[in-house]
């Protein structure tokens, strides 16, 4: 074997490495999680034998593709638990916190290992690595660790994380083993999409099918016209004596033989196309069985139960439970129930963060839920139903402190994004739902869990790119329930096709709630916008042309009635006019390539059974486009007048004084800034920016928190006691990350507070932006 195939086969080992690392460190932090519940000794030792036996053979592992950080790692966590298993130590709330740690790191070297690589540090600090590495080989020598944020002695028990899950069912008998073997994923997901594409033929295969029985209808109308004539066939034959062998007019003989001669032609036309429609149907009905049994088949391989996605979520609600002084049970319902692999994957985040925000926004401290005759341990509810073959319905809820509608409808009215006449306008239910716009935050401050009013925006752009829908049920005080309802493949799905003029698009059958014929009449207008009463409800009328930039079909103009299409996305409810519905379909969705990614209104394409390209509509673009394009009015036409050389348009660059006495992060975010295109100027401590504010005035502020002289929450009181600067947004980028710290940023008057631990470039510029515009 040569140096090329030695060189191959150490890739390949090491891409099986990193499958089994992950699987290991997968029962590594499930066995923590379930450990840190039990107090009794002869219930814990199963667990610590078998995360022994985890990190055991993780190291093994390793250390057969030379990775030495994650040997060294595993070897001191083997230790550790070597010495519990003996009973020379004792499991408490400092040690569970190292333990924590030490699985965190181990999973982000798994993480950043890479086929190409030679060594797995890859982006994890080694000072990090290092100093984890020492407290393990400490507190297996004995020595006492402290709790990184002491909270209550019931906070210490487990942040359970219940599972009632749906059984599965089991079509083996017990004892049948199935070999199994692994395959890249990039070749499964390749067969898959190939197997998708039979959804075309057999789409092709009903349209000709289709298209003979027209054809056959075409001919029998014939041979009934042929029929009718047949009196005046005979008259003409009996004349031109071809029935009596008499001589007669030449001409007449001829017309009545082509006749006879043409019905027999259409007449064995028709035969043989009979013949055709049958084997043709039989050959379309065997297409049909095949394609849906192979692709039932193939779905199998990628349909994926909801739990797949769900293994890190109950170590986050444990972190943010440690860091706010929170007590939450996660409890899971139906996380058996198998979903599209690809869209476990794009839901996964979405599905994280409504989770987080509700353990972050949601849920009380214990105290605060004691005096509220509730329980001092909050829940959060993960449940799984599928509502019919195609939908999966997951809901998330708490019974945290709901949602305040008053402070939601302040906030929406002061951020500008409702008007004062929709402010008095909203019900209720309609201001739940502003949470979901983007930069709605009721959050006093900006942390990096929460505050930038970004995250449910993003989550309902996701659940709604999926062609699915999101909407929120909250009792102020009680609680708070999001429920998505998501389609179970992105495969196909049942589909409206409307003509629209000459264009033919797609909607989702999902999101059509009605279609009819309406007379231009009945069309009525208030406040200047179109209404029409669909079962006795008035609804906006749009023109479906007007919003996609089209012109208006002919049948959209002329007649006493027109044909509309009743969209609905959550609880927005529209009508729109289009020029017919020609029928209802399965539809392969396909993709609009990179460079069309994002296409307002639209949400990819698909091709028909005659062949012809359809764009299929986004229902929730729509209704967003609609009403900020103003119910269906044209669209202004923006002409761009360029400008002239040498009188280009200058944009004054905003200031930012940074406050930090490490060289080393001043130097850090002075170079982010600058690179944003922001003036920085720079102060060593609270005193320095004190000095620097009385010469300028800055149109944000960030500071460092423990500083001499003058400290971050010191300083941040005194600018807002000064009048000239008191409106100065003020960002705090800070290590200290206990609940009472952030709180303490709050009473003071800051604006945003950002951990180091959780610092993100992008995070930074994101709150930046926002308080500067």
């Amino acid at each position: 074997m040569d140096y090329d195939d030695d060189n191959e086969f150490l890739k390949k080992l090491l891409a099986t490495y990193i499958i089994e690392a992950r699987e290991h460190v997968a029962g590594i932090s499930s066995g923590l999680l379930a450990l840190e519940k039990l107090s009794e000794r002869e219930q814990q030792l199963p667990i610590i034998e078998k995360i022994y036996r985890e990190a055991h053979s993780l190291k093994g592992a390793a250390g057969s593709v030379n990775l030495e950080d994650t040997v060294v790692v595993c070897q001191a966590l083997e230790s550790l638990f070597a010495a519990l298993k003996r009973g020379e130590l004792s499991l408490y709330p400092g040690l569970f916190d190292l333990l924590f740690d030490a699985s965190d790191l181990i999973n982000e070297l798994a993480l950043n290992t890479q086929p190409k690589a030679d060594q797995d540090s890859g982006s994890v600090d080694p000072a990090r690595l290092n100093h984890i590495n020492q407290q393990l080989i400490s507190a297996t020598n004995g020595e006492l660790l402290s709790v990184k944020n002491p909270v209550s002695p019931e906070t210490r028990q487990a942040r359970e994380v219940i599972t009632e899950a749906i059984p599965a069912p089991v079509n083996q008998p017990k004892g049948d083993v199935q070999e199994t073997i692994r395959i890249p994923l990039s070749k499964l997901d390749t067969l898959i999409l190939q197997t998708e594409e039979l959804i075309s033929v057999k789409i092709a295969g009903k349209q000709h099918v289709s298209s003979i029985r027209e054809l056959k209808g075409m001919l029998q109308e014939w041979m009934e016209q042929w029929s009718r004539v047949q009196p005046q066939y005979r008259e003409i034959a009996q004349k031109s004596g071809q029935n009596t062998g008499q001589s007669g007019d030449a001409g007449a003989a001829n017309m009545a033989a082509f006749l006879q001669w043409n019905y027999q032609f259409f007449r064995s036309v028709q035969e043989s196309l009979v013949s055709l429609k049958t084997l043709v149907e039989d050959d379309y009905h065997s297409v049909t069985y095949l394609a849906d049994a192979l692709m039932q088949q193939a779905m199998d391989l990628i349909m994926f139960p909801l739990s797949s996605i769900l293994e890190s979520f109950p170590k986050v609600i444990r972190d943010i439970c440690r860091q706010q002084g929170k007590e939450v049970d996660l409890i899971i319902r139906g996380a058996d129930i198998r979903i599209d692999k690809r869209l476990l994957q794009e839901i996964k985040d979405p599905l994280l963060h409504i989770v987080r925000n509700c353990v972050d926004h949601g849920m009380e401290i214990p105290d605060d839920r004691l005096s509220r005759n509730k329980p001092a341990r909050g829940r959060v509810v993960i449940d799984v139903a599928q509502r019919d073959s195609n939908k999966v319905e997951l809901t998330v809820s708490d019974d945290g402190a709901g949602i305040n509608v008053a402070k939601v409808k302040a906030a929406a009215l002061g951020q500008g994004i409702i008007s004062h006449e929709e402010f008095n306008g909203l019900s209720d239910t309609e201001a739940m739902q502003l949470i979901l716009r983007s930069g709605l935050s009721t959050s006093a401050i900006v942390t990096d869990l929460s505050g930038r009013g970004l995250g449910l925006a993003i989550v309902r752009e996701k659940v709604e790119g999926l062609g699915g829908t999101i909407s929120i049920e909250s009792t102020y005080g009680q609680s708070t329930a999001f429920s998505l309802v998501l389609p179970i493949t992105l495969a196909t799905f049942r589909g409206t096709i409307i003509q629209l003029g000459k264009d033919v698009f797609a909607v989702p059958t999902i999101s059509v709630e009605r279609v009819v014929s309406v007379r231009r009449d009945a069309i009525t207008t208030v406040k200047g916008k179109e209404v029409v009463e669909v079962q006795r409800r008035f609804l906006s009328l749009v023109r479906l042309a007007n919003v996609l930039g089209l012109e208006a079909g002919e049948d959209d103009k002329d007649g006493d009635s027109i044909n509309i299409i009743v969209l609905a996305s959550g609880a927005r409810h529209m009508a729109f006019v289009i020029t017919a519905v020609l029928g209802e379909d399965e539809i392969l969705v396909k993709g609009l390539g990179r460079q069309l990614s994002r296409v307002r209104n639209i949400a990819a394409a698909t091709v028909l059974g005659s062949g012809k390209v359809a764009l299929i509509l986004n229902v929730s673009d729509l209704l967003r486009s609609a009403v900020t394009g103003g119910l269906g009015e044209a669209r202004p036409t923006h002409i761009h007048t360029p400008t002239p050389p040498g009188h280009q348009i200058k944009h004054k660059r905003q200031s930012v004084l940074v406050v930090e006495d490490s060289i080393t992060a001043r130097m850090l975010l002075k170079n982010i800034l600058e690179s944003a295109g922001y003036n920085v100027k720079t102060a060593v401590d609270g005193m320095e920016a004190l000095a620097a504010l009385r010469e300028a005035v800055f149109d944000l502020i960030i500071s460092d928190v423990a500083m001499p002289r003058l400290n971050g929450f010191e300083l941040t009181e005194r600018i807002r006691m000064d009048k000239r600067h008191a409106d100065v947004p003020v960002v705090l980028v800070t290590g200290m990350e206990s609940s009472d710290d952030k709180r303490r940023g709050i009473e003071v008057g800051a604006n945003a507070y950002i951990v180091k631990s959780s610092f993100d470039q992008n995070n930074l510029l994101e709150v930046i932006k926002r308080f500067t515009g």
